[in-house]
C-alpha cells in the first residue's frame, strides 16, 4: 500500500536540507540502497514514545499514524496516493495540522519546501488544540456502552428457536432458494466450516 516512489523521494527531500531523519519501515527493500549520513533506518519503533520530540512527520496517510501525529501535536506532511489516503491527506490540510502533497507533486525540491514551510508552524495553538481533543477522545469506549445499551433493547435483538444443525446442508432453507446455494457452493470446504463454527456460536450465545 506505499508507493515506490515514497522514500527515495522523501529521503532524498531531508538530505537537501540536512535534516536528521528517522526512517521506520519493515520493507528495506524499498528504500535507497545507500542511505545518506544524515539518516537512520528502523525497521520498528514505538511512535508514540517517540513522536514528540520530532519536528515533522512525513507519512503516506494512513489513519493511525494520522492520528498518532496529532496526538504528538507535530506538523505532518502527508504523500497520499491509495485508497483513503487522499481523503485523509485532505483532512489534515483542511484542519490546519499540515499539509499534503499529490504524486504529481512528488519531488525532493517540492517536499522539502513543505518541510521547511511546516517547521515554522512548530508549537501552533492549533496543534496544542487537536492534542487536547485527541487526549480526551473517549471514542472506543463510547461505542462500546452504546452497543451495551442496543443490547437490552429488544428492538435490536432476535432469538432462534430451532436447535443449529452443524450439517451444513440442513442449514439452506427453502427461503434462502437458489442464490443461497449458489453463493455457498463457492465456498471451500475450509471455509465453509470456517462460516459454521461462526454461526455456531452465535446461535449458542442466543438458546
Amino acid at each position: 500500500m506505499i508507493d515506490d516512489k515514497f522514500y527515495p523521494v522523501s529521503i532524498e527531500a531531508c538530505g537537501k536540507l540536512g535534516c536528521p531523519t528517522i526512517v521506520v519501515t519493515r520493507y528495506r527493500e524499498l528504500l535507497p540502497e545507500t542511505l545518506p549520513d544524515n539518516v537512520v533506518w528502523y525497521e520498528y519503533l514505538p511512535l508514540d514514545m517517540i513522536l514528540q520530540q520530532v519536528g515533522v512527520l512525513i507519512h503516506h496517510g494512513g489513519m493511525g499514524t494520522l492520528s498518532g501525529a496529532m496526538k504528538a501535536a507535530i506538523p505532518q506532511l502527508v504523500l497520499p496516493y491509495y485508497v483513503d489516503r487522499p481523503y485523509n491527506a485532505n483532512l489534515v490540510y483542511q484542519l490546519g495540522i499540515g499539509n499534503y502533497l499529490s504524486k504529481v507533486n512528488w519531488t525532493p525540491d517540492k517536499i522539502a519546501d513543505m518541510i521547511l514551510e511546516l517547521r515554522e508552524t512548530y508549537g501552533a495553538d492549533i496543534y496544542q488544540h487537536y492534542r487536547k481533543k485527541m487526549i480526551e477522545n473517549h471514542g472506543v469506549t463510547a461505542a462500546a456502552d452504546y452497543v451495551e445499551k442496543m443490547i437490552g433493547n429488544e428492538t435490536y435483538n432476535y432469538e432462534l428457536r430451532k436447535p443449529f444443525n452443524l450439517e451444513f446442508e440442513n442449514t439452506i432453507t427453502s427461503k434462502q432458494t437458489e442464490k443461497g446455494k449458489e453463493v455457498l457452493s463457492k465456498l471451500t470446504e475450509s471455509q465453509k466450516r470456517q462460516l459454521l463454527m461462526r454461526l455456531a456460536k452465535v446461535v449458542s450465545s442466543k438458546l
